[in-house]
């Protein structure tokens, strides 16, 4: 059963409730890689022994032949492993083989009810996929692609590790103080009356949020503090439309990393909603993003 990742949701639950962009996804496609799309998968569980936890993933890749290139795909904060199966057929096609996992506390891994955690946790995930395809599965070259707090997340996880070859940001957010305060000031509403108490108020929330995460900026470093370190090159995407996370969280990315990089901007795009505006310019910009990285050929052999 998949669950949902919310201290007020501790029954697993079939199928969680999807509001807002993300409804582009639920419903359509949401079974597994082999009943939706016909490709081949094994499902997997990575084990992190010391911390005793368990990631669950599909791995998706030809029964006899493997290729030299992997894909790692994180779903943002929220949602599981199912928010990236539709990308997945195209990238298959181009001889890409793809993992897609749940975070801790999302979806089928390990869940103890301690909801997200802005990309600390998450990128922890992440460096533990990683480990598993180019360890284990002896890959060659590692993509990281991930949406909203996935995006962040694969940043991050980029920065403590040299090897990764790509990664791909779709709609991540620079900080995670800028994202709390944007997202409370749009809850709560701009107060013409006492905007400095409102102001109060919401840094009161985020401090209490960062006591909760016993997060420390510091120590948990944001996607805007390490991107201009990141070794590979970097693809950033967003949508104009974004009312989740502003599309200037990009920009500020963008500003800040390291060549190579690239920014496309898709005017009307929405959060996590991309390629369902545009499927055929999403798939040429992200296969030739990789292509124009990995100057080998790609196969499976």
């Amino acid at each position: 059963l998949w669950h949902a990742p919310s201290k007020l949701n501790k029954q697993n639950i079939q199928n969680p409730i999807v509001k807002g962009n993300a409804l582009k996804w639920n419903g359509l496609k949401e079974n597994n890689p082999l009943l939706d799309y016909n490709l081949p998968y094994t499902d997997v569980k990575i084990y992190h022994h010391q911390q005793d936890y368990y990631l669950s993933a599909w791995h998706i890749k030809d029964n006899e032949r493997q290729s030299n290139v992997c894909v790692i795909m994180t779903h943002g904060a929220a949602r599981d492993r199912r928010a990236f199966l539709r990308h997945t057929p195209f990238i298959y096609e181009n001889n890409i083989d793809c993992i897609l996992f749940d975070c801790r506390e999302h979806g089928l891994s390990s869940n103890n009810n301690l909801g997200i955690s802005f990309g600390i946790r998450e990128a922890e995930d992440i460096k533990l996929v990683a480990e598993y395809a180019k360890q284990t599965c002896q890959y060659k070259y590692i993509v990281l692609m991930g949406t909203s707090q996935g995006a962040t997340s694969s940043i991050i996880a980029a920065y403590h590790l040299d090897y990764i070859d790509v990664v791909i940001a779709e709609n991540p957010f620079s900080h995670r103080y800028t994202l709390l305060k944007e997202i409370l000031t749009r809850k709560l509403g701009i107060s013409l009356f006492f905007p400095k108490l409102l102001e109060r108020f919401i840094n009161l929330l985020i401090y209490l949020t960062y006591k909760k995460l016993n997060a420390n900026d510091d120590i948990h470093p944001n996607a805007i503090d390490v991107i201009d370190l990141v070794k590979a090159p970097i693809l950033l995407l967003h949508g104009t439309a974004d009312i989740t996370v502003n599309v200037e969280h990009s920009y500020d990315l963008y500003k800040k990393a390291t060549q190579p990089k690239e920014l496309w901007i898709l005017p009307g795009g929405q959060h996590t909603a991309l390629y369902d505006h545009q499927p055929t310019q999403y798939e040429e910009k992200i296969i030739k993003f990789i292509k124009q990285t990995i100057k080998e050929p790609i196969i499976r052999q």
